[in-house]
């Protein structure tokens, strides 16, 4: 598997023969499935622009 959508592509079961125990995860990842909560950042304390003329 060289590209990530191979394994949105491929049925789970397949994937999990090939790539094992962890199988779900990527299968999950490549189809854009993340459980992890969104944590926002916090912003700079500045920000600056520079312009070339």
């Amino acid at each position: 598997m060289h590209y990530v959508g191979l394994f949105a592509s491929l049925p789970p079961a397949t994937v999990q023969r090939i790539r094992g125990g962890r199988a779900g995860l990527a299968v999950d990842r490549a189809r854009g499935i993340d459980p992890r909560p969104v944590a926002p950042r916090t912003l700079p304390t500045s920000t600056s622009v520079t312009e070339a003329a």
